[in-house]
């Protein structure tokens, strides 16, 4: 089940997150880089795990087109062989 909705900013990359519809958690944009990454707003109180990972995975669905390209770029480049896309740098022990 999700918990958190996300509303887009009208003529802005920035998208606010909000559990189950009312309590304002913070908002994602896209830094220099190129990805999404979350800025939390919410004051006091904890984080739930459930809610930490249906963040990662916005997170990751967002950034999942600009990844690709990225990804495309340097299997375009001579040397590729050197190149794994595969890498998990969420946690680099996972190889």
């Amino acid at each position: 089940m999700k918990y958190i909705t996300i509303k887009e900013i009208e003529d802005s990359t920035k998208k606010e997150l909000y559990f189950e519809d009312r309590v304002y958690l913070g908002f994602v944009y896209q830094e220099v880089d190129g990805f999404y990454v979350f800025d939390p707003k919410r004051e006091g109180g904890v984080w739930q795990a459930h809610e930490l990972r249906e963040i990662a995975d916005i997170l990751n669905e967002l950034n999942k087109p600009w990844k690709e390209h990225i990804d495309n770029f340097f299997k375009s480049l001579p040397g590729d062989e050197l190149y794994d896309p595969d890498i998990n740098f969420d946690n680099l022990d996972d190889k």
